[in-house]
């Protein structure tokens, strides 16, 4: 390829592999990402090489196994300086690099890692993200964590502001808002990182009304877990941000259309463990 590609990472949280409707999951409704599996390919044997998301996080950046780069488990507070990352070898071959999302969870938390930018769009006050949320929500709205239900929460509630204050419509925004922004000089590599489906389990309220939601989760529950009937409803709210993050309306395959993909780059789409 004589002109260097456009490339869009795309990384989800706690998201399984069968988590699509294209892979014929029962209840899930993922139409972008439906679309990049139709217009692109779907490597359905492909496995984290660890379960947790620190060292997988550090194995996407660096390209190496856990046993090299010596993250076994989430342990927090371990600095590390890798030789190079994917970004910085991008980086070093023209490619103007960002990453949008939530943050990359390794140390010192305000390292680059390679790209030229970093928006953090985890849910600390101190993020991007905390920051611009507090700027634009209602004082008294509790910022993220407002609706009582926390990071690693199995408590489940619609998310109690407007869908544009949402994490995940943040995400995409910032990511539409580079695209129109970017050096159009250069190819770049854009990473968006989203913190769903990883709870906290708070869709947009009409994500979690959605019928087939309703029907699909208590079917497909009850085949599987008779004994849970209690856990229903956290899990239609699981399902509900995976729906959502598919993600608001434009989403994903919204980044990837307004860049020209497929003709004007590379996407791809990573579930993280």
């Amino acid at each position: 390829m004589s002109q260097k590609p456009n490339i869009i990472l795309i990384i989800t949280e706690q998201q399984r592999g069968d988590c699509l409707s294209s892979d014929g999951h029962p209840v899930l409704l993922t139409p972008n990402m439906d679309e990049i599996v139709a217009n692109g390919a779907r490597f359905s044997r492909c496995y984290s090489d660890c379960p947790i998301c620190m060292p997988a996080r550090r194995t996407i950046l660096s390209g190496q196994f856990p046993a090299t780069h010596g993250l076994l488990s989430n342990k927090e507070g371990l600095e590390w300086q890798p030789a190079a990352t994917m970004a910085q070898v991008l980086r070093d071959q023209g490619y103007q690099t960002r990453w949008i999302g939530r943050s990359m969870h390794q140390y010192p938390q305000q390292a680059r890692f390679g790209y030229d930018e970093v928006e953090n769009g985890g849910s600390d006050p101190d993020s991007e993200y905390g920051s611009w949320l507090k700027a634009n929500a209602p004082n008294d709205c509790g910022g993220w964590h407002g609706a009582g239900v926390m990071h690693n929460d199995w408590t489940a509630r619609p998310w109690p502001l407007p869908e544009y204050l949402h994490n995940t419509n943040w995400t995409v925004e910032r990511g539409l808002r580079f695209l129109r922004r970017r050096d159009p000089t250069c190819p770049f590599f854009l990473t968006l990182s989203f913190l769903a489906a990883h709870p906290p389990l708070q869709p947009p309220a009409p994500y979690l009304g959605l019928r087939r939601l309703r029907a699909g989760a208590v079917s497909f529950e009850r085949a599987r877990f008779q004994r849970y009937q209690a856990a229903l409803g956290n899990r239609r709210a699981g399902d509900a941000r995976g729906c959502h993050a598919d993600p608001a309306g434009s989403g994903r395959g919204g980044c990837a259309r307004k860049c020209g993909w497929p003709q004007s780059g590379a996407l791809a789409a990573r579930r993280n463990a």
